[in-house]
């Protein structure tokens, strides 16, 4: 557990250290992320990331680097809390995502990557398809298969550019 803490401090380290290599994509800034899963149980999911919007197709791009916590309810045992770190990538309707998960129901853990594809209205609403690949998993109450609806807002969302001027 204390790797996992340390790590998710290094990684909120590296996200407050992006908001200065971001600023070539144009708005960039931080972003509350908020939605609902299904995997095997119901699902809600909170959390904090940095993101930014590209000019290559105007405000269509949106890259995202993020921290969420995630509560399974209704399972057989204990509620399961997981926490996870990862980066997403969205253009004008469709999402790719990578996620690095850790689940525990502070008895029992498991270890998963989880990539995703979906739909996505350009990175503000989410709804994603995703398959848990578990490196260990001892908890075994989790799904693989997960469907996830996400909304996403902040500074990259609302934030206009400031186009600086050149003088010559």
């Amino acid at each position: 557990m204390k790797i996992v803490c340390f790590s998710l401090i290094l990684i909120l380290i590296q996200l407050i250290s992006l908001k200065s290599n971001a600023q070539n994509y144009g708005n960039s800034g931080f972003d509350i992320t908020i939605g609902y899963q299904y995997q095997k149980y119901h699902a809600i999911e909170i959390g904090i990331g940095h993101g930014s919007r590209g000019d290559e197709l105007g405000s269509l791009i949106y890259r995202n680097y993020h921290i969420c916590s995630e509560i399974l309810f209704n399972t057989p045992q204990k509620t399961i809390t997981g926490f996870k770190i990862g980066y997403s990538w969205s253009a004008v309707a469709g999402t790719v995502a990578a996620q690095a998960l850790y689940y525990t129901n502070f008895e029992k853990s498991a270890l998963a990557f989880r990539p995703e594809i979906g739909l996505s209205l350009a990175g503000m609403i989410d709804l994603a398809y995703g398959y848990n690949f578990y490196i260990i998993d001892k908890l075994n109450q989790t799904g693989k298969n997960v469907f996830s609806a996400r909304l996403t807002i902040g500074q990259s969302t609302f934030k206009k550019k400031n186009k600086s001027k050149i003088k010559t």
